[in-house]
């Protein structure tokens, strides 16, 4: 069988959903059997700003993490090599993300029972959306 089978082969697929879904995880492990790069959006993001989503939070609020987070996945949506992108849990707000992957990829939206986010999310300390009390 061919690594891709089942993917169309020029279109990136942008995996989306709640914080602590398994988006990563389940990035990693479809990158891997079809042959295709991953990108961790969250990764990509603090390449691009040369700090931490931590830092960015603290600096300049969600508004400067959500700004380098559209620049980000433009920057890797326009890599002519299908992709497996695992977004971060708030891709989909404002902006023009949710136009951008509609147009570029394949979208698949994660989900979990609300009792496993919790089990996965566990302390919120590295997580700014909560550890501001606000998720």
């Amino acid at each position: 069988m061919e690594p891709t089978a089942g993917l169309p082969p020029h279109r990136h697929l942008a995996l989306v959903g709640l914080m602590g879904v398994g988006k990563t995880s389940v990035g990693a492990a479809v990158a891997a059997r079809s042959g295709r790069r991953h990108v961790d959006l969250d990764r990509a993001v603090t390449q691009l700003a040369g700090r931490s989503i931590g830092v960015i939070f603290h600096e300049g609020g969600e508004a400067a993490f959500r700004a380098y987070e559209e620049e980000a996945l433009a920057v890797q949506l326009a890599v002519e090599d299908p992709l497996v992108i695992s977004t971060g849990g708030g891709v989909l707000i404002g902006g023009s993300n949710r136009e951008v992957l509609a147009r570029s990829a394949i979208v698949v939206w994660l989900r979990a029972t609300p009792e496993t986010l919790v089990e996965r999310v566990g302390d919120p300390a590295g997580r700014p959306l909560l550890a501001g009390g606000e998720p």
